[in-house]
């Protein structure tokens, strides 16, 4: 190192304390001080490589003593932390505690005129790239690199260049050609198809992805046309009537309390999904299901065909089982399902699954004669009272009996709508069924309930062209007539489920049976007045003309009834005073219309008490 050097880096240690390795060097300046080269790791001393200062024994050239310039504290500083690595050492590393490097923020790449300027500052310092490099913080392949793209391209070639592959195919201008002459030729064929033809035709390989490229940068886009499939194959099948086909299985189970199993064997007609016999059993024996079976055919007749599964209690693996001969002695086809194939007997196993959620999975039976009667008020509902989503939501005992047409006509003719809550969303469905099916009024009479009161409801009803006519707020004896009818149809049906045997509990059938009671023969007009279904089957629809005619009534009678309470026609009015003008101006406009006629007779006088007097 020569004089000057030597002077520079004395002068330079004197004015301030070495520079820490974590400060950051602007390159230009580290640049600048050549020859200011620190000893490498291997010629430093253990202290310096643990953080100690340089000492002058560090840099026998340059004759400094460094020992005066250090403090007291800096050296107890020292020593503890050499004493701190030491134990390090000797211990190993200490548990929740270690030596991590120092995040540094990422050096931000450089411009091209700061490496112009880097390679300048080399070549006039006349160092090695591998001494230089280190002072400006890049390694030397890179200045080799700047130095080549320098050489080659001028300042330009130290200019950021794009990484990766360029963008594009990179398929042979020839084979686009052809790519795109084969496709606007051939529009049906796909990428796989014109790469196979360009390798058998004129050999220009190009896979199937970089045909896609090729179309995709030509302006051709991937599109999802419809096809149209095969039909399916038929998954599932109906017998057309009832006995047509049976089908039999068996069901085993097992009693909590007495940790026993049992065997359940039913038979189910295919057409009704009506189960025409069961039997509970603690075996699995033929016996048991011939008696099953006899007991069915003696209760609703013998059917054509016997779908069962291979278990032994149908079929045997030689000759014939009993269950076989006794369907062959009564002329009944046996036809066994596919082996570990239970889709075949679907209707069944579907029952299985609807018995074990619905009754088994959460009953505890005491004993087996309780199991038997639970399951068989279980199979009573399911067969009389259950609607099934496979038989369009009748139950099996309507396909069954045949009366599946007339169950279907009395349900779609029903007046009254059972719905599962009073919301308005619930009687807007019963109204829009309700009036497609009957057509639409000219005034619907209601109570101020939340329901009819609500906006869709009211919107439904001008858009079907009625009039709402909303009672006093607290009367019901307004809409008396309904009043009456629900209370007689209340009593009709207590009645009913009384004589069925459970009056504590309405069903369906007992409310719809007390309905059709109640139209058929009540006479609300006297004892020789008609009955509700009369005058119900003699009504006519309203016409066009005639609701048109009736809305304008309507408007004529609020306008009078609205000057007569001192309102403005055009004047906004409260949700009560709108009402109360709404009904005097229905009841004038219905009179005026022949649709309510008022009849006045005589009223008898009160017959007094006649006064006795006490003879004596």
């Amino acid at each position: 190192m020569d004089e000057f050097n030597q002077n520079a880096f004395a002068e330079k240690r004197e004015e301030q304390p070495r520079a820490g390795p974590t400060e950051d060097r602007d390159p230009l300046s580290a640049a600048a001080e050549v020859g200011r080269a620190e000893p490498s790791a291997l010629s430093r001393s253990e202290g310096e490589r643990r953080g100690a200062r340089p000492t002058s024994e560090s840099f026998p050239d340059a004759g400094l003593d460094l020992s005066d310039s250090v403090d007291s504290e800096v050296e107890a500083s020292l020593s503890k932390r050499r004493e701190f690595h030491s134990r390090l050492s000797v211990r190993g590393p200490v548990k929740g505690r270690r030596l991590v490097k120092k995040p540094t923020e990422p050096v931000p790449a450089m411009t091209a005129e700061q490496r112009i300027l880097l390679l300048d500052t080399w070549q006039r310092s006349g160092l090695p790239a591998g001494d230089f490099a280190p002072l400006v913080g890049v390694s030397k392949h890179t200045l080799y690199a700047w130095k080549k793209r320098f050489e080659i391209s001028g300042p330009a070639g130290l200019l950021d260049q794009p990484r990766g592959k360029p963008p594009g195919s990179r398929v042979h201008e020839l084979t686009k050609r052809t790519i795109l002459m084969l496709k606007k030729s051939n529009p049906e064929w796909g990428c796989q198809r014109i790469s196979d033809m360009l390798l058998r035709g004129p050999a220009l390989p190009a896979s199937a992805s970089a045909v896609a490229r090729v179309l995709h940068e030509a302006g051709y886009q991937l599109e999802q046309a419809p096809t149209r499939g095969h039909p399916d194959k038929v998954r599932s099948f109906e017998r057309a009537r009832p006995n047509q086909l049976w089908q039999t299985d068996l069901f085993t189970f097992v009693l909590k309390r007495q940790n026993r199993r049992v065997h359940l064997v039913g038979f189910m007609d295919d057409h009704s999904r009506f189960l025409v016999g069961y039997g509970l059993h603690a075996s699995q024996s033929s016996a048991l299901v011939l008696e099953v079976l006899r007991a069915s055919m003696a209760s609703y007749g013998t059917p054509e065909e016997i779908l069962t599964d291979n278990g032994t209690q149908y079929v045997t693996w030689r000759g014939k089982s009993a269950f076989s001969k006794e369907l062959e002695k009564r002329g009944i086809r046996q036809v066994v399902a596919s082996p570990r194939h239970p889709q075949t007997l679907g209707k069944i196993e579907r029952f299985w699954g609807t018995l074990w959620r619905e009754c088994i999975e959460s009953a505890i039976f005491i004993d087996m004669g309780d199991a038997q009667r639970r399951i068989g008020l279980f199979i009573d509902h399911y067969n009389f009272q259950r609607p099934h989503q496979g038989i369009d939501g009748l139950v099996p005992a309507d396909r069954y009996f045949g009366a599946a047409s007339e169950v279907r006509r009395s349900l779609q003719t029903r007046v009254a709508w059972p719905v599962a809550a009073a919301t308005a969303e619930e009687t807007l469905v019963a109204l829009r069924s309700l009036i497609t099916r009957e057509g639409a009024p000219l005034v619907l009479k209601m109570d101020n309930g939340s329901p009819f009161i609500a906006e869709v409801v009211q919107e439904f009803l001008q858009r079907e062209g009625v009039f709402g006519l909303y009672s006093p707020p607290r009367r019901p004896q307004y809409n008396g007539a309904i009043e009456a009818g629900i209370g007689s149809l209340k009593s009709r049906i207590e009645r009913r489920a009384a004589w069925e045997g459970h009056p504590e509990v309405w069903n369906a059938e007992d409310v719809e049976a007390a309905r059709r009671e109640a139209n058929a023969l009540a006479r609300p007009r006297g004892g020789l007045g008609p009955t509700p279904e009369t005058l119900w089957k003699s009504r006519e629809r309203v016409a066009t003309e005639s609701r048109d005619q009736f809305r304008e009534l309507v408007e004529i009678h609020r306008n009078r009834a609205m000057k007569e309470e001192g309102k403005s026609p055009s004047g906004v009015l409260l949700e009560q005073e709108a009402r109360r003008i709404d009904r005097i101006a229905l009841r004038r406009a219905l009179v005026d219309h022949g649709d309510l006629l008022f009849k006045r007779g005589p009223i008898p006088l009160g017959i007094k008490s006649q006064k006795t007097a006490n003879i004596t």
